[in-house]
């Protein structure tokens, strides 16, 4: 019997499954089933459980009982393949709140609770003894992110919300720049969670879609936020399949059309000591995606934003990108290179 990891699952369930919550004593997940939708009794009744120990979901109104694998197969109407392939690759996931332990209503913000802007004065200076928040300030300095010239317009940490804080607040904007989506990033090392972990219950949207320019007629398009700040037209996907097929949530489908005449290419990171960026990188380009190839002398890197903490740059030339991106049977070749 496949298993997948425990917190798939549970992004999926919290995903659709109706008002959940979780037993954090017994380990169980109880909302109302979205299989049946509890006849009339959708979000009043909560009869379907997942139970990772048992590695089995139950609804007590359906009858419908199995693993899983086959739960969300059916929701979403997927092969297997797909769903081994989006749980294998899986990195922004989102921790559900313990509606048990924490009974308070859940509300949508822009943001997550309390959140410090990590480039304000007198918030800073308020909380100059705290350590947590100079960690994050220290964090952005070191990596360049406050100076890297397609940066967002602010970061931010929270110190008391119960999915996010400790972790630095990545605001993703809309073309209006109003905040619908973020991601939270982590800082510490005793952090056992995700690295990236993403707003509950919302569908992925693109990162610095503000920030395109015209004079470009390029995009390039990164997997995780930061990289995508010392790019010019730099824009982050949040998670890139490893399958290169349905690379576009929905939503960013939406929100790229925004830009017919800008050509895309892929920028991801470093394939000579990336396996999985490689093979993300043969898939995009055999589905006719252009891809940047990390030319062999810049073997030693991992991503874009090790290469600008290197050398002290704010701003990753966008023409050697250009000048290293490939195609088609020319892509193929030049990526056969890479060993």
């Amino acid at each position: 019997m496949v298993k997948l990891p425990e917190t798939y699952v549970v992004n999926k369930f919290y995903q659709y499954a109706g008002s959940p919550k979780h037993n954090r004593g017994t380990n169980v997940y109880q909302a109302s089933c979205p299989i049946c939708r509890e006849g009339k009794s959708w979000l009043r009744k909560k009869r379907c459980y997942y139970i990772p120990t048992k590695n089995v979901i139950h609804c007590h109104n359906c009858g419908w009982h199995g693993n899983p694998v086959n739960w969300i197969m059916e929701l979403e109407s997927c092969s297997l393949s797909d769903v081994l392939s989006e749980s294998n690759n899986y990195d922004n996931i989102v921790i559900p709140i313990n509606q048990v332990e924490n009974n308070k209503k859940v509300t949508n913000y822009e943001l997550p609770c309390d959140c410090i802007d990590l480039e304000n004065d007198d918030e800073l200076n308020f909380y100059s003894d705290n350590s947590i928040v100079m960690q994050a300030v220290y964090t952005l300095n070191d990596r360049g992110l406050l100076t890297s010239i397609n940066r967002p317009k602010k970061y931010y940490i929270t110190l008391t919300d119960f999915v996010h804080k400790n972790r630095i607040i990545i605001p993703f904007y809309d073309e209006n720049n109003k905040i619908i989506f973020y991601q939270s990033r982590k800082i510490l090392n005793n952090d056992d969670r995700p690295r990236y972990l993403s707003k509950k219950n919302s569908e992925r949207s693109i990162f610095n879609i503000n920030n395109i320019i015209e004079d470009i007629p390029y995009v390039f398009i990164t997997e995780g936020p930061f990289d995508c700040t010392f790019i010019k037209n730099g824009i982050a996907l949040a998670g890139i399949s490893e399958s290169g097929s349905d690379t576009f949530t929905e939503k960013q489908k939406l929100q790229i059309q925004m830009f017919p005449l800008h050509e895309h290419i892929f920028v991801l990171d470093n394939q000579w000591n990336d396996a999985t960026s490689k093979k993300k990188s043969k898939d995009l380009i055999e589905a006719g995606k252009s891809v940047f190839l990390w030319p062999k002398e810049y073997s030693k890197f991992k991503d874009i934003n090790d290469v600008c903490i290197k050398y002290k740059l704010n701003e990753f030339p966008y023409k050697f990108i250009l000048k290293n991106s490939f195609s088609g049977m020319v892509g193929k070749l030049k990526l056969s290179e890479i060993r």
